[in-house]
């Protein structure tokens, strides 16, 4: 059976700004960047959630369809699309970095709506038992489904904030219940700190995932299991446009070759998912975007067949 990867909940637009003009928008969200990539990759992806039945959200639901995901439960609410705006810092040229609002530039009207489109009852019927569950962070949603499905479930925890949200309580009911936690390392050193830990193999202990990984930018990354601790270095960083993505990407091909190696856990298996993982994320860092990389090879495949159809 061909595995399938999904990622649940409402849709989010990035909105690209730049003095102030809009220039792009494109779909957002962590769990969704890494379908975007894994179908890029040729896996089977699926979006269960919703979207404001809006502009916005018919941009997202037909640039997913295109790469590749089934898009077929997702469904267009009343409530407008959540988007998060990205203006472009001028002054860091050729380096691009954004100041990132919940507000547009233009206007400052909120484009953020706490209000969603995420109903969990739809959501749940379409899960099939087999199915692996992407999910980022540990808000209320993601918390729900931990909670609730016996999945599996694999997490990227980028942002300390919802952490703060949770007390030691919340965080040790995560325990066990994770196949794959990744974190970078500015969520893994707000963990030492806060539970005084010595060493890194703590966290893998609070959570005890099957695989715990530690994405350190274009430094490296480690890898923690059952049989030890594994630090790889990544001898020659790529030049970076936008590294914004990249922990997606590096999700998102970790994830696929954990489940091409059927769940295998081995040295082997982590010198192939390193190689594999950063083979993605350079070219991810290369364009401007979390998907930039899938839109430009799209654009060129979409130009060949052109050209053979002229031929």
């Amino acid at each position: 059976m061909n595995k399938r990867y999904v990622a649940l909940g409402d849709l989010i637009a990035d909105c690209y700004y730049r003095r102030k003009e809009l220039t792009n928008i494109a779909g957002g969200g962590s769990r969704f960047n890494v379908m975007a990539n894994m179908a890029y990759l040729g896996y089977n992806c699926a979006i269960i959630g919703g979207c404001g039945n809006d502009e916005i959200g018919n941009i997202l639901i037909n640039d997913l369809k295109n790469i590749g995901v089934d898009t077929e439960h997702i469904y267009q609410g009343n409530k407008k699309t959540r988007a998060f705006n990205l203006s472009l810092v001028e002054e860091k040229l050729p380096n691009v970095s954004y100041i990132c609002s919940k507000t547009s530039p233009i206007d400052n009207h909120p484009t953020w709506y706490e209000n969603t489109e995420e109903d969990f009852d739809y959501i749940r019927k379409q899960i099939d038992p087999e199915d692996v569950i992407i999910l980022d962070e540990v808000d209320s949603f993601s918390r729900l489904i931990i909670n609730n499905l016996d999945n599996d479930l694999i997490i990227d925890i980028g942002n300390i904030n919802h952490l703060k949200n949770l007390d030691n309580k919340e965080i040790l009911k995560l325990k066990k219940k994770l196949e794959i936690v990744q974190l970078n390392e500015r969520v893994a050193t707000y963990l030492i700190e806060r539970f005084k830990f010595k060493s890194i193999e703590d966290i893998y202990n609070l959570l005890s995932p099957k695989l715990l990984v530690i994405t350190y930018g274009n430094k490296g990354a480690i890898f923690i299991y059952p049989n030890g601790t594994i630090v790889k270095e990544l001898k020659e960083a790529e030049k970076e446009v936008d590294p914004t993505g990249a922990g997606d990407a590096f999700l998102s091909s970790l994830t696929g070759y954990y489940y091409d190696y059927d769940k295998e856990l081995s040295d082997a298996f982590i010198e192939g998912a390193f190689n594999n993982a950063t083979s993605l994320t350079r070219e991810v860092v290369k364009y401007q975007g979390a998907r930039g990389h899938i839109i430009n090879n799209l654009s060129k495949k979409n130009i060949k067949k052109k050209e053979l159809k002229k031929d």
